[in-house]
């Protein structure tokens, strides 16, 4: 398992999708264009067929940007871990080192006014601790407010994936019932 900064390794995956979308929409505005052309605007072209190509492009802009949304919050959060927390063992992990990546997220809207809790990342080193196992030792990141950050020293619960015990998620919800 790759223990440098898991900040970077989820920008990468990001940033990827955000290539992909770029890609798209390059694509669909060359289609736009190339439809805008076989119109010939410059003769008398059917109101029918502008609309058409319009609704065309629109309905194309909406797949896009549905899908690009989706596919980067899967990217945030990769299909091991996912499957970790849906399906893994509960286990208890002991907290050795916490520390903050620098990144930052803040849930919600971008239109409310609600005052949010600022979820910052952090990286976290475990000591896993399952019964009748050998304890090892993985590195995690997680957005996790302030009040959420366990101290170093802390007993955490976790999900530990079903065939990598090396990819394990804090269990969040047994998290924020035991506070």
């Amino acid at each position: 398992m790759k223990t440098g900064n898991l900040g970077w390794q989820r920008a990468r995956r990001v940033l990827k999708e955000w290539a992909i979308v770029a890609g798209l929409l390059a694509g669909l505005h060359a289609l736009l264009f190339l439809g805008w052309a076989a119109l010939n605007p410059t003769r008398s072209t059917p109101a029918v067929a502008i609309v058409g190509l319009a609704l065309t492009y629109v309905a194309g802009l909406a797949v896009i940007i549905l899908s690009f949304i989706r596919r980067v919050q899967r990217a945030t959060w990769p299909p091991e871990f996912r499957e970790a927390f849906e399906r893994g063992a509960p286990a208890i992990a002991l907290v050795l080192d916490i520390a903050p990546t620098g990144w930052r997220s803040q849930p919600g809207s971008a239109t409310s006014f609600a005052a949010r809790p600022v979820r910052r990342e952090y990286q976290m080193r475990l000591r896993v601790l399952r019964p009748g196992a050998v304890d090892y030792e993985v590195v995690v990141a997680e957005y996790l407010t302030s009040a959420q950050a366990p101290a170093e020293g802390e007993r955490i619960p976790i999900r530990v994936h079903p065939r990598l015990p090396e990819v394990v998620a804090l269990d969040r919800p047994a998290m924020d019932g035991g506070r």
